[in-house]
């Protein structure tokens, strides 16, 4: 009965203490996950931050165009004008020039109410209002079409352009691919999904489903709202952020509630789940030890506490030994597991929003080069129309003609080159010069233009500060040549410009960098907290930038935790203070401190408080105190040794099993996680320094090392028990010698980390 009475209380104890880590555990989870949303919140808001930017710049590149495209139809019409008083009005002389442009119907009213127009023209749509405001202002743009006027003799000349509104539509496809959270866009107007993450999105119109959150608001003045979807659920449930952009879209990006659980579970388990294994087996391994020295029954091995209890002083040393052992091994683990995991999901995290960053560069730099395409055509079609004129003109092209076709078209000045690349005429006087022949000059491209087959070209000049373009004359053998300096060009490029591209992009970096992969010299430095972009020396190596790279780096003075991503035109950086990364190791080392002293205490007092004769007890002991508690090793007697032998198994066990588990746990997380910790640990995009990840490499390399050398030891004991023992003495020696070349491959591989 007694004996079944101590493995009740046992099993209740049992019991009481994994309850109390548990509730710990879940205590600290609730915050873990509190935190995670939080995290969530800035991280989606900066996600949101970019997805309202590259919306907004397809937009503002749209109308952009839409602007640039009515400023080039009203330089065509004032040619017009100079054609028509050339040419005079007619259907002909209407058709060739409508076919020139290529894009537009022309329609020309007389004063007496008769018109005329270019063939196949359409009938033309404006009424009596819409034409008396086109005649004023010379300009109109409708839904359909752009409208420009000039007076023309006795009459008026209106042309109807072809608009390409849709041009530069939204390509949300391509948006979804720059995103680095879960996107989802409506458009209000029909409730429509125009692109989604998920195959089957969230029904997020629908009121019902979503709670707001009103606790977190810091981005609500930029028109942000947070808010869950299905928050009852966290295997189906999200948690979003909303914005409406431009009046036609409502753009949701979220994050599933079961991810961020996951990586609550992810951050917490492992430090509990080793304390709650370090103590269990501490406790059975501790039971064991009070087994075998509950028979030492001498008086001055014992502490009298009550009438009836004491203290086995001899099983109280060794249990206080196994209890620190850990104590230590908790914290150590509680300490290093979330620190690594904070680096590492920062890494992970970083890398995505970098990704993120430079898939938003490469967007620009598509829209770019789309619109330069347009740029091209257009410009050329100005330079192609001088060409026109002096073919229509013949011999009586002159100099005033050439200026007056210069400033209808907005260029700056115009070269008419003959065959052998001599100008004969210039707005600028350089009448008389010849082109040069050198390949070395700017210029040869146009020698090369006037005795090719090409019929056009275009270009910057080098200095990147206006264009020039240049086709081959239609009236005889040469070139006309222009330069102009375009403000909606200009204004149109400076969009795409890296310092907008890269204020337009929010991470949830202390600061924002950005490098030329022409010119790593200079870093493009933007804080989060600023809007201007300042330029400072780069200290950081080009095999680190280009290679993807991780680590403590010294930058203008400051230190900071950076990371890198690039391609082949773009350095991004993310560059953040290093002090942040210990915060979760400090909260969950903070809060395990009392769980440990609290689950140790609890062991001691069970594993080394005994019930005892009262009349025993009673009798003095020999011996004072203090030499009692602490006895020298001539004290000991064989039980004592008994006491020390066990203790020292249990030691090891303990150490084995806790080395063992954190190795499963590697290799699960290596072959189960999507961003492992091998990922980086061996990718050596770390610093080489001593740090976090040199200290992991180190460990995890004599860990295999010795797992190597205990498998290779237990074959050779095997083999020799069922072959000779010369095989044995051979095998023996073979993992001697391969057993020193792997801890001299250890040591100096340490050493290289």
């Amino acid at each position: 009965m007694k004996k079944n009475s101590k493995s009740i209380s046992s099993i209740i104890l049992s019991i009481l203490l994994i309850l109390g880590v548990l509730f710990s555990t879940v205590f600290f989870l609730r915050s873990e996950y509190k935190k995670q949303m939080d995290e969530e919140y800035e991280s989606m808001s900066n996600a949101m931050y970019a997805v309202q930017n590259l919306i907004s710049f397809e937009s503002d590149l749209q109308k952009s165009y839409e602007n640039f495209d009515i400023t080039e139809a009203r330089l065509f019409t004032n040619v017009a004008e100079w054609y028509f008083e050339q040419r005079g009005v007619s259907v002909e002389t209407l058709s060739d020039y409508a076919d020139r442009m290529g894009d537009c119907d022309i329609y020309y009213f007389l004063n007496d109410g008769s018109s005329i127009t270019s063939e196949d023209a359409k009938k033309f749509p404006l009424g009596k209002t819409q034409m008396r405001m086109l005649k004023t202002l010379g300009v109109l743009e409708t839904d359909d079409n752009d409208y420009t006027a000039t007076r023309v003799g006795d009459g008026w000349l209106c042309f109807r352009w072809n608009d390409s509104q849709a041009l530069y539509s939204v390509d949300f496809e391509r948006i979804l691919e720059t995103c680095s959270k879960k996107l989802c866009v409506i458009e209000n107007a029909t409730g429509k999904v125009l692109v989604s993450t998920d195959k089957k999105p969230c029904d997020f119109l629908n009121d019902s489903r979503i709670v707001y959150d009103d606790e977190r608001d810091e981005h609500a003045a930029d028109g942000i709202q947070a808010g869950y979807y299905d928050k009852d659920s966290f295997g189906k449930g999200v948690y979003f952020e909303k914005i409406r952009l431009l009046n036609k879209y409502s753009v949701f990006v979220y994050v599933p509630l079961s991810s961020v659980l996951k990586e609550s579970l992810k951050n917490v388990l492992p430090a509990y789940g080793i304390m709650l294994l370090c103590f269990i087996l501490i406790w059975c391994f501790a039971l064991k030890i009070r087994k075998q020295g509950a028979n030492i029954k001498s008086r001055e091995k014992c502490l009298r506490i009550s009438k009836r209890w004491y203290i086995n002083l001899p099983v109280a040393r060794r249990n206080f030994i196994l209890l620190v052992m850990g104590i230590v091994l908790t914290l150590l683990i509680s300490a290093y597991i979330p620190l690594l995991n904070a680096y590492n999901t920062h890494n992970e995290k970083i890398s995505k929003n970098l990704g993120s960053m430079v898939s938003e560069m490469e967007l620009n730099d598509e829209e770019w080069n789309k619109m330069e395409k347009i740029f091209r055509e257009l410009v050329i079609d100005r330079v192609q129309t001088i060409a026109d004129m002096m073919e229509i003109k013949g011999k009586e092209f002159n100099k005033e003609d050439l200026v007056k076709l210069t400033n209808h078209l907005g260029l700056e000045s115009a070269v008419i080159y003959d065959k052998d690349g001599k100008a004969e005429i210039s707005t600028e006087g350089y009448e008389g010069y010849t082109l040069s022949k050198n390949p070395d000059d700017d210029e040869f491209v146009l020698w090369n233009l006037l005795n090719q087959a090409e019929t056009s070209m275009m270009d910057k000049f080098s200095s990147e500060d206006g264009f020039f373009a240049a086709v081959r004359r239609m009236d005889d053998t040469g070139i006309v040549y222009v330069t102009l300096s375009d403000a909606s060009l200009r204004s149109m490029e400076a969009q795409t410009d890296v310092s907008a591209a890269l204020l337009r992009v929010n991470t949830d970096s202390y600061a924002k960098m950005y490098i030329s992969a022409e010119d790593t010299d200079k870093i493009l430095w933007a804080k989060s907290s600023s809007d201007k972009v300042r330029s400072i020396n780069n200290s950081i190596s080009k095999s680190a930038l280009l290679n993807g790279y991780n680590g403590v780096q010294n930058i203008n003075g400051y230190t900071y935790y950076v990371n890198t991503v690039s391609d082949d035109e773009h350095i991004l950086i993310s560059a953040e203070q290093t002090g942040k990364f210990k915060e979760s190791m400090k909260c969950i080392f903070i809060s395990i401190i009392p769980v440990c002293l609290i689950v140790a205490l609890m062991i001691f007092v069970f594993t080394c408080l005994f019930k005892g004769d009262e009349q025993w007890l009673k009798e003095k002991p020999e011996g004072k105190l203090r030499v009692r508690l602490f006895p020298t090793s001539e004290n000991s007697d064989d039980e004592e040794k008994k006491l020390d032998e066990m203790l020292k198994k249990k030691c090891i066990s303990v150490i084995k099993i806790i080395f063992g588990t954190l190795i499963v746990l590697y290799f699960a997380d290596a072959i189960f996680a999507d961003n492992s910790l091998s990922k980086y640990i061996f990718s050596h995009q770390w610093d080489r320094k001593p740090g976090i990840y040199s200290l992991t490499t180190i460990l995890l390399t004599v860990s295999f090392a010795y797992i190597i050398i205990a498998l290779m030891k237990k074959t050779v004991k095997i083999l020799s028990n069922v072959k000779e023992s010369r095989v044995a003495t051979i095998g023996n020696l073979v993992v001697s010698i391969l057993q020193f070349g792997i801890w001299a491959f250890v040591f100096i591989y340490s050493l290289y980390q």
